[in-house]
């Protein structure tokens, strides 16, 4: 496992707007996900979702190792 304690306070800031922005398009994929009929639309965008939280998750875990907070990560 790596800790990230010598991380810049830009490499921080930097870190919690990239969890705001996989957050964000967890979040427009599962709205996709409940308005579009296709299956196979349905599934892709759900697989996005998922993918884009577990991005998330790993950079809030980048954060809690560098001593902060989760810098905002949430499950949609």
């Amino acid at each position: 496992m790596h800790h990230f304690t010598g991380m810049s306070q830009a490499e921080k800031l930097a870190i919690t707007e990239l969890i705001r922005h996989e957050n964000l398009c967890a979040k427009k994929c599962s709205i996709y996900k409940e308005q579009v009929q296709d299956p196979q639309i349905k599934s892709a965008l759900g697989q996005m979702q998922n993918i884009k939280q577990q991005h998330s998750n790993t950079l809030g875990s980048m954060l809690q190792q560098a001593g902060l907070s989760g810098g905002g990560t949430q499950t949609v």
